[in-house]
């Protein structure tokens, strides 16, 4: 079935290759995305390689990066001035969502830890050790969230 919103469609209806996203929503919709590529792959780039989130982002960080040392010549472009900026915007305001969700996260991760100190501090201690080790381990800057 391929959905659209609350109307479902037998894929045999459309033809073409489907990808569902699921974003985060409080009506828990799936969205449906015909695209020429092949489902299989996409599905196993997304799982074992980089999310869309995350291709994105680095596309992004090369394009504002190259763009960077053109800032003069960008001046006599006003067309091609505002699709940086707009770029660079829509960068800053990705980074301050990830912010955002990360100091929840971290708050909730604090709150739960301190809970297992609270009943069992050497569990707690046991946890930190095991967090301080695996992070040092995946210490990897491309491996950075998207």
């Amino acid at each position: 079935m391929t959905s659209f919103g609350s109307f479902a469609a037998p894929s045999f209806w459309l033809p073409g290759n489907f990808q569902t996203i699921a974003p985060a929503t409080n009506w828990g919709t799936q969205i449906t995305v015909n695209y020429q590529g092949n489902a299989a792959i996409e599905r196993d780039v997304q799982s074992e390689v980089a999310s869309f989130g995350k291709q994105l982002g680095i596309v992004t960080e090369a394009v504002l990066a190259l763009a960077g040392p053109l800032t003069g010549a960008l001046d006599a472009d006003a067309d091609a001035k505002e699709k940086v900026v707009r770029l660079a915007t829509l960068a800053a305001r990705v980074d301050a969502v990830k912010a955002r969700h990360g100091a929840a996260i971290e708050t909730q991760i604090r709150e739960q830890v301190q809970s297992l100190a609270a009943t069992d501090r050497d569990a707690a201690d046991r946890l930190l050790q095991t967090l301080r080790r695996e992070l040092a381990e995946s210490a990897d800057p491309d491996d950075k969230p998207v």
